[in-house]
């Protein structure tokens, strides 16, 4: 009976030993090779809760919908039919094009 109850513990401490090692190793790893990644994880919660508090939320869009421009004289280099881009549409159709150019094969 009493070996049994020592097995028990001797399995349910070696399991908990498993678990933390996996955390720590979990814990290692975000420390130090995923840090860009969790900058994106954290602005990522970050827009999800301020696009849904009521109060931020105007913040928000207007954030996203305010016109971007870069003249020479009269002629806006970041236009589409001549209306200035919006800070979605520059990194959609700008920032994007050059992201792929660049990693293109």
């Amino acid at each position: 009976m009493s070996q049994q109850i020592i097995n028990h513990v001797t399995e349910s401490t070696e399991k908990k030993r498993g678990i933390h090692r996996v955390f720590y190793s979990a814990r290692q790893t975000l420390r130090h090779y995923a840090s860009g990644g969790n900058v994106l994880i954290v602005a990522t919660l970050l827009a999800l809760i301020v696009a849904n508090i009521p109060g931020l939320n105007n913040l928000y869009f207007d954030f996203w919908n305010q016109e971007v421009r870069l003249q020479v004289g009269d002629f806006n280099i970041f236009s589409h039919a001549g209306h200035p881009m919006t800070v979605l549409q520059f990194i959609n159709d700008a920032l994007m094009a050059i992201f792929f150019f660049y990693h293109w094969p």
